[in-house]
C-alpha cells in the first residue's frame, strides 16, 4: 500500500471520473475528550525518528461497472530510515513495505508550520515526484474547525503525475477504533479533485486520525472516477516509537 496523495500513503491504480464530497463525514466516531496539541506536543502527531515505525492491517476495496466488487487485505509497515534538519525543518525519509517488499519511499517534513508530505514514488524502481508546492497534512498551530486549501502538481492518487486541488479540516478530537484498540486523536479530514497530465480525472476524500505521541493511528481514502470506485483502510496495529 502508499497513500499517495495527503498521507498519504496507499496506490491504487485505477484510471477515469465522478463526484466525489471533497469532506465526508463517513464513518465519523463520537467526539472525546479534548487531545491537548500544543507546541510541546505539536510535532509528535507523526512523530519523526530513524527506527520509528507503524504498522498498519489494511483493507483495500474496489469497484467497478463491468467488475464485481474486490475487496483485500495486507499488512503495511511505515519506517523511518532516514532523518536531518535542514534550515529548522526536520525531513524524513520513510519506507513504505509490503510482504517485506519496500514498495514505495516518502519523504516528509515537519516545522513549525505544520507537517507535510514532499514527495513519493510511482514505483519503486522510479525516481520520486516531488509536491509542488510541498503538501500540508496538518497545519499549526492546531485550530479546531479550520479549513485550508492546497493547489499543486506531483503524484495523484491514481500513481500518475498531474495537477490536485485539496480542502483540509481539522474536525476535532475523538476516539478511533484501530487493531490496537481505542485511540483518542485528532481527526483530519481533506478532499478534492485531481487531473493527470494524461487526461484522466477524478475526486479524492480522506479521513485520517493522528494521536499525539503514537503519530497515524487510523486511514480512509476514497477514490471515485468515471470507470472505478476504490476505498482504503488503514488500522494501525502495532508501532515502535524512539524516546
Amino acid at each position: 500500500m502508499k497513500i499517495q496523495s495527503i498521507i498519504v500513503l496507499c496506490t491504487v491504480a485505477i484510471v477515469g471520473c465522478g463526484k466525489s464530497d471533497p469532506i465526508s463525514g463517513a464513518n465519523k466516531p463520537k467526539p472525546t475528550p479534548e487531545v491537548k496539541i500544543t507546541t510541546q506536543n505539536q510535532n509528535s502527531l507523526f512523530p519523526f525518528a530513524v527506527g520509528n515505525s507503524w504498522t498498519f492491517a489494511m483493507e483495500v476495496t474496489m469497484e467497478s461497472p463491468n467488475q464485481p466488487r474486490s475487496t483485500g487485505n495486507l499488512i503495511v509497515q511505515y519506517a523511518v530510515t532516514k532523518v536531518t534538519n535542514e534550515g529548522g525543518a526536520i525531513k524524513a525519509t520513510i519506507d513504505v513495505s509490503s510482504n517485506g517488499k519496500v514498495q514505495d519511499q516518502q519523504i516528509w517534513s515537519v516545522d513549525n508550520t505544520g507537517i507535510y508530505q514532499i514527495s513519493s514514488r510511482p514505483t519503486p524502481r522510479t525516481e520520486p515526484l516531488i509536491f509542488e508546492p510541498k503538501q500540508p497534512v496538518i497545519r499549526f498551530p492546531v485550530k479546531d474547525q479550520e479549513n485550508f486549501r492546497w493547489t499543486g502538481k506531483g503524484l495523484t492518487p491514481v500513481n500518475k503525475k498531474g495537477s490536485m486541488k485539496y480542502v483540509f479540516k481539522c474536525d476535532g478530537n475523538q476516539t478511533v477504533d484501530t487493531e490496537m484498540g481505542p485511540m483518542n486523536s485528532l481527526f483530519m479530514q481533506s478532499g478534492g479533485t485531481f487531473a493527470t497530465d494524461e487526461g484522466v480525472e477524478g475526486g479524492l476524500v480522506i479521513n485520517a486520525w493522528f494521536s499525539p505521541g503514537v503519530g497515524l493511528a487510523r486511514y480512509r481514502q476514497e477514490i471515485i472516477t468515471k470507470t472505478a470506485k476504490s476505498t482504503i483502510t488503514m488500522r494501525l496495529k502495532s508501532y515502535n516509537i524512539k524516546k
